[in-house]
């Protein structure tokens, strides 16, 4: 599954997929059952997302 922003317009949402559309290939290629967080210079895992979010309150 990949996410988006929830405030993403369609051309965000469309600009996010054209940026990372070949990691986005890969990563459902790979078919282990994930979920990802679609951002602007990467494509991160939800596990890895929540860590940082983690680190940075502590």
């Amino acid at each position: 599954m990949f996410l988006v922003p929830g405030d993403a317009t369609r051309d965000h949402i469309i600009e996010l997929v054209r940026l990372n559309l070949a990691r986005i290939c890969a990563l459902a290629s790979a078919r282990q059952p994930n979920v990802y967080w679609l951002r602007r210079d990467n494509v991160i895992s939800y596990e890895e997302r929540r860590a940082k979010i983690h680190r940075r309150r502590s």
